[in-house]
C-alpha cells in the first residue's frame, strides 16, 4: 500500500479542482478524464466537479469541441466570450457561462484530462495570468490523477481476483476427496 492507499481517486481530483477554483478566483470547476477506450462520440465524463460559491447548478459537462480542441492542441485555452469566440462555430454555450479556462492534464505527452475552470468572479474574465497557474496546475497534477486512476484499477483487479480465488476454493470444495470406489 503506497501514499493513496487511503485517498480515492476522486478525492484527489476534488482536491486539485478546489485548489484551481480557489487559485483563479472562479466559481466552479471540474476534471474531465479521457475514456481511452471510447468510441467516436463524447471522449470522457466529468468526475469531479467542484463549486466555490453555493449557487445550485446543473451538472457542467466540459462540451465535445472543448475536448476536440485540446485532443488536437494539448494546451490550454481562454474562452472569455463563449458565444462571439470563432475558434467554436456553432457550439451552443450554456447561458450561465460567461468565461471558460481549460488546461490539458497530459502525462508522457498524451492527453489524459482536462481541467477545466470557469465563471471568473472578475468580470472582464480570465487573463493570462491565470492561464500560466492553471497550466501550471493542471502539469503538476496529471501524474497525481494518472497515479489514483491506476491504483483505483489496481484495487478493483484485485478484489475480482480475490473473488475467483474464492470461487475456486468454493469448486474444488464441492469435488469428493478422492475417487469413488466403482466395482
Amino acid at each position: 500500500d503506497g501514499p493513496l492507499s487511503a485517498v480515492a481517486a476522486r478525492d484527489v481530483m476534488s482536491a486539485i479542482v478546489r485548489r484551481s477554483v480557489k487559485a483563479v478566483g472562479c466559481k466552479e470547476g471540474a476534471i474531465t478524464l479521457i475514456d481511452s477506450d471510447s468510441k467516436p462520440g463524447p471522449h470522457g465524463h466529468t468526475l469531479v466537479r467542484a463549486s466555490a460559491g453555493t449557487s445550485d447548478h446543473t451538472a457542467f459537462h466540459v462540451k465535445e469541441a472543448l475536448l476536440g480542441w485540446m485532443l488536437l492542441r494539448k494546451h490550454a485555452v481562454v474562452v472569455n466570450r463563449p458565444r462571439e469566440d470563432g475558434r467554436f462555430p456553432g457550439v451552443s454555450w450554456d447561458a450561465r457561462v460567461r468565461s471558460i479556462l481549460c488546461a490539458p492534464l497530459l502525462v508522457r505527452g498524451e492527453l489524459i484530462g482536462v481541467l477545466t475552470v470557469y465563471n471568473p468572479h472578475d468580470p472582464e474574465g480570465f487573463t493570462e495570468d491565470d492561464q500560466r497557474i492553471l497550466s501550471i496546475m493542471a502539469s503538476q497534477s496529471a501524474q497525481v490523477v494518472e497515479n489514483a486512476r491506476l491504483y483505483e484499477e489496481e484495487r478493483a483487479y484485485e478484489l475480482v481476483r480475490r473473488e475467483l480465488e474464492l470461487a475456486r476454493e468454493i469448486q474444488a470444495g464441492l469435488l469428493p476427496g478422492s475417487r469413488p470406489d466403482l466395482p
